[in-house]
């Protein structure tokens, strides 16, 4: 054990003739769930039953593909291996409800492949890219679905054609919750993870998305002015209940169900020290970048608050299915950002203190922007 992860250094890899299967050790592998640049991930089940994500790397890879690397020094090129050598340092030392914990590295000297095998969180990212609508979009399948929720939500089709699936405000602000919980605890720890969005946030249980509990239909057209949500699958009986109330009932049922979110992809973290974290770099997803990236400092800037702007464009984009500068160019979107124009919020979809809480996250001054620790203690999270 190195920390908190088993290292195994001898890999039974086999293949089954007859049915193809692949077994690494007592993994069996399943289906590919997702593919990078540099490696492969699959679903795998343990001799127990239990279900674990593999990342299968190169280890030639590994060592001849070189990536940038910002330091206090400048810039530099170091071997790929090196980045997930510091993924595994830094997911080897801190466990967190809602961090997806690798749990074993398989490191065979006599096998090319380096394996990296994480919890299974069978609900998948928190939203998907829509190429259709240009949109984040919450997905999930009605059989997933209906296995894992039983007879507790709806099952089936969210009914949308050209409009994007986003949440609705109450499982927002319980998802949200958790991710800033898992933020506050990584800053605590010198993490700074640099990359968070949609597609680095797991969950556990699929969403339901023809339950109107959960989601809602938006048209994004003529963004960023909408029309009002459509809702998804039946019309929702009238049952005369206070939103309050109700939300109540629906909190019951997430926690009930266990319906978690965690943090995952640390490929872009880095350990910084503390207290002020500094990062050299805009690595990350451009959509969920902060303006002091792009604009360049000497000495670095601030890597919490770098996060905390990401946090907001999640929540953004969870309500709405875009992030708050929007361009299909990567040049224009930089430009946006980096202005002090103040990005708009589409009129008359979520709450005021929703708004709030966005605008707090995504102020342009990282001192005045709210850490993770602030953000959870905000009003609309009360």
């Amino acid at each position: 054990w190195t920390g908190m992860v088993c290292l195994t250094t001898s890999a039974n890899c086999a293949k089954d003739p007859e049915t193809k299967v692949k077994t690494v050790n007592q993994y069996t592998l399943g289906e590919e769930v997702g593919r990078g640049t540099y490696c492969k991930v699959r679903w795998a089940k343990d001799a127990a039953g239990r279900c674990l994500a593999v990342k299968a790397l190169s280890k030639t890879v590994l060592e001849r593909q070189f990536v940038s690397y910002f330091d206090e020094d400048g810039p530099s090129t170091v071997p790929l291996g090196s980045r997930i050598d510091e993924e595994r340092r830094i997911l080897e030392r801190i466990s967190h409800r809602h961090v997806c914990a690798l749990e074993e590295v398989i490191d065979d000297p006599e096998v090319e492949t380096l394996y990296l095998i994480y919890e299974g969180l069978p609900g998948g990212q928190l939203m998907d890219w829509d190429c259709d609508c240009h949109a984040y979009c919450v997905r999930s399948d009605a059989l997933g679905v209906r296995r894992r929720w039983g007879d507790t939500v709806r099952c089936g089709d969210s009914g949308a054609g050209e409009e994007t699936v986003t949440y609705q405000e109450p499982v927002a602000r319980h998802l949200l919750r958790q991710l800033l919980q898992a933020v506050a605890f990584l800053h605590e720890q010198g993490v700074i993870h640099k990359d968070l969005k949609p597609d680095n946030v797991l969950l556990s249980l699929p969403v339901p998305v023809s339950d109107p509990r959960f989601v809602r239909l938006l048209a994004l057209a003529w963004w960023p002015k909408l029309a009002a949500p459509r809702e998804v699958g039946p019309h929702a009986d009238q049952t005369g209940r206070d939103a309050a109330s109700e939300e109540k009932e629906l909190l019951e049922l997430l926690n009930r169900r266990g319906f978690l979110l965690k943090v995952g992809d640390f490929n872009s973290a880095v350990e910084c020290p503390q207290p002020d974290c500094r990062i050299y770099d805009a690595e990350g997803t451009h959509f969920f970048t902060p303006p002091e990236c792009f604009t360049g400092h000497d000495g670095g800037i601030l890597g919490k608050p770098r996060d905390a702007w990401s946090v907001g464009c999640v929540l953004f984009t969870m309500l709405f299915g875009r992030t708050p500068y929007w361009a299909e160019a990567n040049l224009t979107l930089q430009l946006q950002i980096m202005q002090d124009a103040p990005f708009e919020v589409p009129a008359g979809i979520v709450s005021r203190r929703a708004e709030e809480l966005i605008r707090g996250l995504t102020a342009r001054d990282p001192l005045q922007r709210l850490t993770a620790a602030q953000a959870l203690e905000h009003a609309w999270l009360s």
